[in-house]
């Protein structure tokens, strides 16, 4: 199982319900649910794609274009999501 599928699906579990599931999480509701909220998470935000581009040290102008400008940022995300959710079932 993708690991970071499991650690939202552990955190789901444990902010409904307030403690921690000791046993297997594979193959429960939380998994559905954790698959659900990367996934909806695939389009980056404005801001987010802005403080990417911040975080790159660039601003609007710059020598960002080397970059695709905000199309960079975006695909990068969106493969890092589509690799999550990969194995997350």
């Amino acid at each position: 199982m993708n690991e970071i599928v499991e650690r939202v699906a552990r955190r789901i579990r444990y902010a409904s319900h307030g403690t921690p599931l000791e046993k297997e999480i594979k193959g429960t509701v939380w998994i559905e649910q954790a698959n659900a909220a990367i996934e909806a998470m695939r389009e980056p935000t404005e801001t987010m794609v802005a403080a990417s581009v911040a975080e790159a040290g660039c601003a609007p102008g710059d020598e960002w274009e080397i970059f695709e400008g905000t199309e960079w940022p975006k695909r990068t995300w969106q493969a890092m999501i589509d690799a999550a959710l990969k194995d997350g079932s």
